[in-house]
């Protein structure tokens, strides 16, 4: 069978994922629809958890104005999008393997 990129390899007894070279600007996105489940599956639950105030009290989660909110989410994203940048114009600091 042919190995995919993103396939699993052995290397002196440890399993790593070989990463994509491949930027997803230049790929498809939503190829993997099991990883858009599960991205979707946790927003949602996050929200859930953000949204009802009961569930706040159990996660001990304070109500969070929109502004900090909106931060949050770029600088989760933030990293992505710059790596994601360096594979589209590939900018590789360390060399190939």
């Amino acid at each position: 069978p042919k190995k995919r990129k993103n396939d699993l390899k052995k290397h002196s007894g440890e399993v790593e994922l070989v990463k994509y070279k491949e930027s997803i600007f230049k790929t498809k996105i939503f190829n993997n629809g099991k990883l858009i489940l599960a991205i979707l599956v946790s927003a949602i639950l996050m929200f859930v958890i953000l949204l009802i105030p009961g569930l706040r009290t159990i996660f001990s989660i304070p109500v969070l104005p929109m502004s900090n909110i909106v931060e949050i989410v770029i600088l989760v994203l933030l990293p992505m999008v710059i790596v994601e940048i360096f594979k589209l114009f590939k900018i590789n600091t360390i060399g190939e393997e």
